[in-house]
């Protein structure tokens, strides 16, 4: 399921706990990425951890608000993620970071611009 554009925007703190998928989270989250300053997500599910910082159409995501970033639950890909921004930080504030499991990149996309 899709959400529609413009239906949820300008979130400033997101906390997201459940049981179930978080695709619908992550494309949430995108959506609210030039005004959130906190993210907390905790799943049972995989987690696309690329997908907070990639969108669809493989558009690079920045939120240069964010500030604290939580994300618990089991990575999306066992493989960790090299993405090439192509000049995009997609963190610049980025002060507090919590992650329970492996680091889901292969390199510093988390502290780049700090």
């Amino acid at each position: 399921m899709e959400l529609q554009p413009d239906v949820i925007r300008n979130l400033v703190l997101f906390k997201y706990t459940c049981k179930s998928s978080v695709s619908l989270v992550v494309q949430l989250a995108r959506q609210s990425a030039l005004t959130l300053q906190s993210i907390d997500i905790d799943s049972e599910q995989d987690i696309d951890f690329a997908g907070l910082v990639q969108d669809v159409d493989n558009s690079y995501v920045a939120y240069p608000r964010l500030i604290i970033l939580k994300l618990w639950g089991p990575s999306h890909n066992n493989e960790p993620q090299r993405p090439a921004f192509n000049g995009t930080v997609p963190f610049s504030c980025l002060r507090s970071l919590s992650i329970g499991h492996d680091y889901p990149f292969g390199g510093d996309t988390f502290f780049r611009g700090n």
